[in-house]
This record gives structure tokens, sequence and C-alpha cells, in this order.
């Protein structure tokens, strides 16, 4: 088995060339090609993460509007199909459209901004565990502020050590 780190294109590209057998992402489904397909791995609440000094710290009542003057950090997603677009559409639905937004190309850099106070972020609650000092985690009340972590595969799968992960997967889950 051979792990590789690859953006969401890289894995779209090597799941039909068939270099790939399971890709891992955070994706809008209906951006998702045609030959492949999705299976939910894990469900996350999203949470609200800032410095622990901020002013907002003790005293955010959960308005998602009342961010929109913040400063947010959030994962590059040049395509429009990941995590950041799926937390920017959720935040649109609450009234909040960030105008300043700092992109970084790689998830593990954000809390660090965060801790050393560069601004905001929402994310998914798991990623919390891989926290640091400085930072303060606020849950987000709204019922939709959750995201899927999918496994993708092709639609004509057939290998019998792909099928198995899957199904061992969908056991991790119960």
């Amino acid at each position: 088995m051979t792990l590789l780190d690859a953006r969401i294109q890289a894995q779209f590209d090597k799941l039909l060339e068939g270099t790939l057998d399971i890709g891992f992402a955070r994706i809008f489904k209906d951006h998702l090609p045609a030959r492949l397909r999705t299976h939910c791995f894990s469900t996350s609440r999203l949470v609200l993460l800032m410095p622990d000094n901020h002013p907002l710290a003790d005293t955010f009542n959960g308005d998602l509007a009342s961010l929109r003057q913040e400063k947010f950090i959030f994962l590059e997603d040049p395509l429009g199909i990941g995590l950041t677009s799926h937390i920017l559409q959720l935040c649109r639905q609450y009234q909040l459209h960030p105008a300043n937004v700092m992109q970084v190309p790689s998830l593990m850099s954000i809390p660090g901004l965060i801790a050393a106070g560069i601004g905001i972020s929402i994310l998914p609650q798991t990623l919390t565990q891989l926290s640091m000092p400085g930072i303060r985690s606020l849950e987000l009340e709204q019922a939709e502020m959750h995201s899927e972590l999918s496994l993708i595969t092709r639609v004509d799968e057939r290998s019998r050590a792909v099928m198995h992960f899957l199904e061992e997967a969908q056991s991790w889950l119960r």
C-alpha cells in the first residue's frame, strides 16, 4: 500500500487513469466526475476557531453575520469544489460573506496562523484535535454546519481489495 498526498483534481485524474484506487476528500458531490462516486467516511461538525485573546472569544453569540468584518483563513480551493467552497456556501445561508480571506496551501498551517493572531477560520471539529495553545474553538449551533469526508472510487470499481476496504470503512462508522 502506498499513500499519496494529492489535491482533489490530482486524485480525480489518478482515479480515472487507474493509478489511484481510493481518494479521500471533502468535496461537493455534484462536482464529481461522472465516472467517480463517493462513500461517506465520516461527518464532522464545523467549528469556529479564533485566537483565545480575540475580542469575540468570550462573547460570540453564534451569529455568523457578526463575523463579516473578520479576516478568515481557509484552505486553497482553486476549483471551487472542496472544503472551503462548502464552508463559504454554508456561511452565505447565514448572511456571512467574508470579504477578507487568506487562502493557504496546507490545512495544517491554519491553526498556527490563528494562534499568531492572523485571523479566524471555520473548520471540521476533528481538526481541533491537532490544535495548539492560543486557540479557542467555538461550536456553531446551525444544524447545517457540518462537513463530510468522503472516500472516492470509480463507479465501475471491481478490485476486491478496494471493495474490502470500503466494507471495512463502513464498519468503522457503526
